[in-house]
């Protein structure tokens, strides 16, 4: 009885849960900062990953500097500097969506009285590139 209890909460609270929202609703303005956060990060990998690089290019063979160190240097210069390139292309992705996207008001035919009359109304439009 008691195992038949546990497991009967045990299901009801992991059908009363929920996941991550999702949020469809995405504006031209939060595309927009998305992507300019996605560019940041980009750039400061590309940065930080060529500058790692030239330092652990430029100590090798120097006096007192350690190979195991130039080399880690090296792999973790060249992996920041690889990791920027999909950055920079999501974002140029998020910035040509948020483009696509406009608000604008559509006049729309509502019928009143004894015909119709157009009304605005607002609409978002998403242009797609074919």
């Amino acid at each position: 009885m008691r195992k038949l209890f546990l497991f009967s909460f045990l299901l009801f609270l992991a059908a009363s849960t929920f996941g991550q929202q999702r949020n469809p609703s995405l504006t031209k303005q939060d595309y927009l900062q998305k992507s300019k956060r996605q560019k940041t990060t980009a750039k400061l990998l590309l940065g930080g990953g060529l500058l790692s690089f030239s330092v652990g290019f430029l100590t090798i063979g120097g006096k007192g500097t350690n190979s195991v160190d130039n080399g880690i240097m090296l792999i973790a210069g060249t992996a920041a500097m690889v990791a920027s390139v999909p950055l920079f292309i999501i974002a140029s992705k998020n910035k040509k969506k948020a483009m696509s996207m406009s608000l604008k008001n559509q006049l729309v035919p509502r019928f009143e009285g004894t015909g119709f009359v157009y009304k605005p109304l607002p609409s978002l439009s998403l242009k797609i590139g074919l």
